[in-house]
């Protein structure tokens, strides 16, 4: 029987970089922690390595290069989860100046909704419509928004009050089970981290409703509406 290769027979890449936690304006090293190596691919998916950075939160991996599947990074800090941007995984190109930033968490940190577009079909069946609901949530503060609450909200958006049957479309920056429809309203149950989140809602709108009125959930921010007709 043939001998299966080594790591060091095979063609290689690394990893590398640090775990930063955001202060305000500027970064600090937020070592001692444990971070891991994710492959995600067609048929597995999972954690593959894992190590515990120093002080200085500074990591490094070595993993067979692999243009088949993508490779994250991930830190756990105060209880929340973060992940990293995909890892490049060519040889000749190693991605060894990565940045994973975590930071601390707030049930009042700033989010707004930055962008909201509206795309609603022309009239089907008996007249009723399907409206295509893509925002943009924005956390612009340092902070991790969580909720106050073992089931309350992070964050809500109000949909139209005359539409029905909101459904939740499948986007990765916001799970799918870390989002609900309830009462009316669009629900995200998941913390939101600093930066830019996108989530999908697609409802109905009934016959006979001529008028659709959009809640905005807040001041500023960019809304588009397309009609298909």
């Amino acid at each position: 029987a043939a001998a299966l290769p080594t790591l060091a027979a095979q063609q290689v890449t690394v990893a590398a970089g640090r775990l930063v936690r955001v202060t305000g304006a500027d970064t600090v090293p937020a070592g001692p922690a444990r971070v891991v190596l994710h492959r995600i691919g067609r048929d597995t998916q999972g954690p593959t390595d894992s190590m515990v950075t120093g002080a200085d939160g500074r990591f490094r991996f070595r993993f067979p290069a692999d243009t088949t599947a993508l490779h994250l990074l991930s830190a756990r800090y105060a209880g929340i989860e973060y992940f990293s941007t995909p890892v490049a995984t060519n040889p000749a190109t190693p991605d060894t100046q990565l940045v994973l930033v975590v930071s601390d968490t707030s049930s009042r940190a700033p989010v707004e909704v930055a962008m909201r577009h509206l795309v609603v079909a022309a009239p089907e069946g008996q007249g009723g419509r399907t409206v295509v609901d893509f925002l943009v949530l924005r956390n612009a503060g340092t902070m991790t928004r969580v909720a106050i609450g073992q089931d309350a909200a992070v964050f809500a958006v109000p949909p139209p009050p005359r539409a029905v049957a909101g459904q939740v479309g499948q986007e990765p920056d916001v799970p799918a089970n870390a989002v609900r429809v309830r009462d009316g309203w669009l629900e995200i149950l998941s913390p939101l981290a600093p930066g830019e989140k996108q989530v999908l809602l697609r409802y109905e709108v009934p016959p006979r409703v001529r008028t659709l009125e959009v809640p905005l959930g807040g001041p500023g921010g960019t809304l588009s509406v397309m009609v298909e007709e």
